[in-house]
């Protein structure tokens, strides 16, 4: 499978603060409209669920109407 898989060093203190942000979502989608919401960018947040930079983006152009989850 091809595709960009982004390498970016991520410190032990926001990879924490990433998972109790992101733990308590089931789906991907969910996660990555959550990070994006508070903060991270794509390439930090593809980097830190270990998905393609592509899936990162495309569940944020598809993002529903009514924002991010809670």
């Amino acid at each position: 499978m091809s595709g960009y898989f982004p390498r970016k060093d991520i410190s032990t203190e926001q990879r924490r603060r990433m998972s109790a942000i992101a733990g308590r979502y089931a789906t991907k989608a969910a996660k990555i409209r959550t990070l994006h919401a508070a903060g991270f960018d794509r390439a930090t947040i593809a980097s830190f669920l270990e998905i393609r930079y592509q899936h990162v983006r495309n569940a944020l152009v598809s993002r529903p109407t009514q924002g991010p989850p809670r």
